[in-house]
């Protein structure tokens, strides 16, 4: 099948909206401009060098990182590599992370689909390849298998994750495996049953989904034709829903690390906006917060 693969300069925000409603994910190349993706980059190796100060026992170093040992970012860092938003505000001299996503055109988009929203998630990850043989050092994730963001974070409202890629990645480097279909037919094929989620947020939900659905094997057999793996460069856009069947993958080929940004603009309603005026009403601000 032919995947959505768009230029962000050239297409227009119903286009995109169009593209996630109808396959549930795009891509958007080039989205945001490469001096921001390097002055953003600059700031994150700043922070990654700074953790390794303070883990050596720079007390300067430790000074700053102090706000943030006791509520796990700090050991986030050298666990995952994940750099969250407040720390990367605080120490980034300026730079804001939601800033990242602030592009007017990308926000109508994401107003489009889920209206209102607040965000969640917010992180910047580094993931790459571990395995016997090849060491990869400390501040790096292994990814995650096939899921969706709505089986672990929750599937009440619908949201939309934009996920930024700061490196070349896909063929040297971990990229993404991403399904596409639209949230019916993915709500079809996990066997969604719908009611109040027991599970805790952050948690698997098996009682709602089937629990093979997320198999590779059985993914594979029933999508093999709408399995996409593109390779992205620095500064393009993956966008997709908490119905998406995504995955990171990886390859014993890939010898390089990743670094993304990624944040889900989570709406009030089950399903996508659909009434036009969603997503032609004026905006009167460039600037965003959290919620709207």
């Amino acid at each position: 099948m032919e995947f959505e693969d768009l230029d962000f300069s050239s297409v227009t925000p119903p286009r995109i909206r169009a593209a996630i409603l109808d396959q549930g994910c795009a891509v958007l190349r080039r989205a945001i401009p490469q001096e921001t993706i390097c002055r953003y980059k600059a700031a994150l190796l700043e922070i990654y060098e700074l953790y390794d100060r303070a883990t050596a026992g720079d007390q300067s170093a430790c000074d700053l990182f102090q706000p943030y040992i006791h509520d796990g970012q700090f050991v986030d860092i050298g666990k995952y590599g994940n750099v969250s938003p407040q720390l990367f505000d605080a120490l980034s001299r300026g730079q804001t992370f939601l800033d990242l996503f602030a592009d007017h055109k990308l926000q109508e988009v994401i107003q489009s689909i889920v209206g209102r929203y607040q965000t969640y998630l917010n992180t910047f990850v580094r993931v790459a390849e571990k395995r016997p043989g090849f060491d990869t050092g400390d501040k790096t994730s292994d990814g995650i298998q096939l899921h969706t963001d709505g089986v672990i974070q929750g599937d009440r409202h619908f949201a939309l994750t934009v996920w930024i890629a700061f490196d070349r990645c896909g063929q040297d480097a971990p990229g993404l495996t991403i399904i596409a279909d639209n949230h019916k037919g993915t709500r079809k094929y996990v066997g969604f049953k719908g009611g109040e989620r027991r599970s805790q947020v952050g948690e698997w939900d098996y009682e709602r989904y089937s629990k093979d659905a997320f198999a590779a094997e059985r993914v594979s057999a029933y999508y093999r034709e709408r399995m996409w793996r593109p390779i992205l460069e620095p500064g393009d856009a993956v966008l997709f829903t908490n119905w998406t069947l995504h995955a990171t993958h990886r390859t014993s080929a890939m010898r390089l690390p990743r670094i993304a940004a990624i944040t889900r603009f989570e709406g009030n309603t089950f399903n996508p906006k659909t009434s036009i005026l969603d997503w032609l009403r004026p905006f009167r601000s460039r600037r965003y917060s959290g919620r709207r």
